[in-house]
């Protein structure tokens, strides 16, 4: 196994790959010798007080992970820089964010010192690269998917690759094995299983706006949060405003259950299982009008 190096920036469009590299590297060192930082809150001093506090203590290996790195200014990669000129010999630093540019001042000092795991989506066409990712996704799960296949994927999820990600685990485990393709399975279910694919994603993100609506983020920042069109954006905050934190937490449960009765887990037709989802799930709001 190859030896690690004293720091990391760990960056790129393709989220779901971010996200496994800095699962490989907490595996590697451990959770239990494992730091979390964030720059929104930890300046460039506090994390080098953090390394060399544990590179004091530690005979083995430590991990100190900074998320959020895009934040800091420019005195505070000036600092980072001067501890990269003397790492501390025991510490593993992973340096995170969003957009961190490769000729950027921050990926340059990082490279002189460590490594750096830039993964990004293709942006040539991107929507039409997505495809090829999904394809590329599942092959490495050993599922093969028709290219109109993986296209209906991206039509029906979008272009968020986190979302992609989960939906790429949910198909690699429904397949088991077998060819993925556009009509694959029963022709009726697997419409049922689109449009639940779809409502699940509505549903995330209106809870994620009922989040940042409280958290007092004005629906224009959530927008540029999301990377959404700021209307469609505003209309999931007003949808938000209409069901109480327990209903929408209730609907995300249930939609779960019928994904996985759609997907194998139940014997009875997908219209029946469908329909009586979309009962449990509306039941409550029809009781409450009918009560008032």
């Amino acid at each position: 196994m190859a030896e690690l190096a004293a720091v990391y920036l760990i960056t790129g469009t393709d989220r779901p790959k971010v996200t496994r590299a800095l699962r490989r590297l907490r595996d590697r060192v451990g959770e239990d010798a494992t730091e979390l930082l964030s720059a929104l809150e930890a300046s460039a001093e506090d994390v080098e007080a953090a390394c060399n506090a544990l590179g004091l203590f530690a005979v083995e290996r430590r991990l100190v992970v900074v998320e959020h790195v895009e934040r800091w200014k420019a005195a505070e990669v000036k600092r980072l820089e001067e501890y990269l000129k003397r790492p501390a010999p025991t510490t593993v630093l992973a340096l995170t964010g969003e957009e961190i540019k490769r000729d950027s001042t921050l990926a340059k000092a990082v490279a002189k010192a460590g490594k750096l795991l830039l993964y990004d989506v293709p942006k040539r066409g991107r929507k039409a690269d997505l495809p090829r990712w999904v394809e590329a996704q599942l092959a490495e799960r050993g599922v093969k998917i028709d290219t109109e296949a993986a296209r209906a994927v991206v039509e029906l999820v979008g272009e968020n690759t986190d979302e992609l990600a989960t939906e790429v685990d949910k198909l690699a485990t429904w397949a088991a094995g077998e060819r993925l393709t556009e009509r694959s399975g029963d022709a009726p279910r697997d419409v049922f299983l689109r449009v639940t694919g779809l409502l699940v994603a509505h549903v995330g993100r209106v809870r994620d706006c009922r989040d940042l609506s409280a958290q007092g983020v004005p629906p224009a920042a959530a927008a540029e949060r999301m990377k959404r069109n700021r209307f469609y954006v505003q209309k999931l905050y007003e949808q938000a405003g209409n069901f109480t934190d327990h209903e929408l937490d209730d609907a995300v449960v249930r939609l779960a259950r019928l994904d996985a009765a759609l997907k194998g887990g139940s014997t009875l037709p997908g219209e029946l299982e469908f329909t009586r989802a979309l009962v449990d799930i509306t039941r409550g709001r029809d009781a409450a009008k009918t009560a008032s």
